[in-house]
């Protein structure tokens, strides 16, 4: 980890962090909360403080801790498998649960799920591998080309959501296989806003929770990063200079974070009302239940609500194979 009080520390530019600008946020969030410091400090109206440079990296692996520990999260001698995609946020996830092992004694392993999309996924991958080699993680690497499926366009999915649901099929197999009792991802409190609205305005009642407990057949699924603005991990990153690819995949939709500005505006027309809204929102909306597996996958043994389960589904679309037509419904 690099020294926070080194002669020359990484360039750190809070107003280019914070791209709506601060002159709108409360006076108080631009002194540090921690040491009272006023150079260099990022407002964080979410969480009611300003956070300097050097404070800041302790900071949020604290919250990150309490966070954790109040929704039991993880336990002692947990086994962590944290999903790592070559991006910033799952960049300052692992490296914040690497940090905090030795407060809660868990072991952590990363997973990268390598979708071979040309020269992007190798730069994930070398960035991935130079991150779990600074924080002694052992990294496990899947090739979805392994598994005769690729991100693409495949039925009723886009690119996107085929990737998505390659990496949510396997990941659970790689528990498994692993012998991980708990999955880590990176989403963000910007995240969970984006999936609640998208919700809401799809007419359903369901909504993304920071633990998702144990199934029959899935580990338990946390989120870390639930009540962690998305400029905080852009922050932590770059000041404690973590291997990441900055481009974005070559197949990333434009507009698919747009609404995310909605929150942005909330926030500078009511400072703390994200995590209000959020915590708010969360009790009102439902659990996603879990959906039964009363089969075994025809191709691979899986259990499944049908008779291919996702991932041999995509797979023989991609492939031009038949689907069963006696598929239950």
């Amino acid at each position: 980890m690099p020294d926070l009080a080194d002669d020359n520390p990484p360039a750190f530019d809070p107003d280019a962090l914070y791209s709506s600008g601060r002159d709108w946020a409360p006076e108080y969030v631009h002194k540090c909360g921690v040491c009272n410091s006023t150079e260099d400090v990022l407002p964080v109206t979410e969480w009611s403080r300003g956070l300097c440079r050097k404070c800041l990296p302790k900071a949020l692996e604290h919250r990150i801790f309490l966070d954790m520990r109040r929704r039991e999260m993880l336990h002692v001698r947990d086994r962590v498998g944290i999903c790592v995609s070559g991006g910033k946020d799952s960049a300052a996830l692992l490296a914040c649960l690497a940090n905090l092992r030795r407060r809660r004694l868990f072991t952590a392993v990363a997973i990268y799920i390598d979708m071979g999309i040309p020269g992007y996924s190798a730069a994930c991958r070398d960035a991935v591998t130079e991150l779990c080699r600074r924080y002694a993680v052992r990294l496990v690497v899947e090739d979805a080309a392994a598994h005769d499926v690729a991100p693409q366009e495949t039925g009723h999915w886009n690119v996107c959501a085929a990737c998505g649901g390659i990496r949510r099929a396997l990941f659970p197999r790689i528990a498994r296989r692993e012998n991980l009792d708990v999955i880590a991802t990176g989403h963000t409190l910007e995240d969970m806003f984006q999936i609640m609205l998208k919700q809401i305005l799809s007419g359903r009642t369901f909504a993304p929770k920071a633990v998702l407990p144990a199934g029959e057949y899935d580990p338990k699924k946390i989120k870390p990063l639930y009540f962690i603005p998305e400029r905080l991990t852009a922050a932590y990153t770059q000041i404690e200079g973590l291997e990441f690819e900055p481009s974005k995949c070559p197949h990333f939709p434009p507009d698919t974070h747009r609404f995310k500005d909605v929150f942005a505006h909330l926030e500078r027309l009511a400072p703390m009302s994200k995590i209000q809204f959020l915590t708010n929102l969360g009790h009102m909306m439902k659990s996603q239940p879990v959906a039964e597996r009363p089969y075994e996958c025809l191709d691979c043994g899986e259990r499944a609500q049908k008779s291919l389960c996702p991932l041999c589904t995509m797979r023989r679309l991609q492939h031009g194979e038949d689907l069963p037509t006696d598929d239950p419904s």
